[in-house]
């Protein structure tokens, strides 16, 4: 898996990860058991801010993985990691290849879209 995030010198940024998946409906609870037993584990890796599975309200096959992660190195030892590839491994039991979005968010663009929605921000 390669790409390119560009990141600004001395700038403080978050690398997110979104992985949209839907389950095969019979494989759904073997998909869930699997998503959720490597949760906890892979949250202790270096560098993981954040590991949340959801689960879409009008659709219970389909589900996104939000994962954040402090720096591009901390996510490229993730990629290479055993939990990755049990992460990868889960493809059997989807319905079609999940859809995997990388995104950057530094602490300035959240301060300009919070500011767009609320008029200013003073701190």
């Amino acid at each position: 898996m390669d790409f390119q995030l560009g990141i600004a010198r001395g700038s403080t940024a978050v690398i997110t990860v979104f992985i949209h998946m839907r389950a095969r409906p019979e494989k759904r609870r073997e998909f869930l058991q699997t998503i959720l037993a490597m949760t906890e584990p892979a949250m202790k890796q270096t560098g993981c801010l954040r590991r949340h599975l959801y689960q879409d309200t009008r659709d219970e096959d389909s589900f996104v993985m939000l994962e954040e992660w402090e720096t591009r190195a901390d996510l490229d030892r993730h990629v290479r990691s055993d939990w990755f590839h049990i992460l990868l491994g889960t493809r059997n039991l989807l319905q079609e290849e999940p859809q995997i979005q990388f995104s950057l968010f530094s602490h300035a663009d959240l301060l300009h879209s919070v500011g767009l929605g609320l008029g200013s921000v003073d701190f």
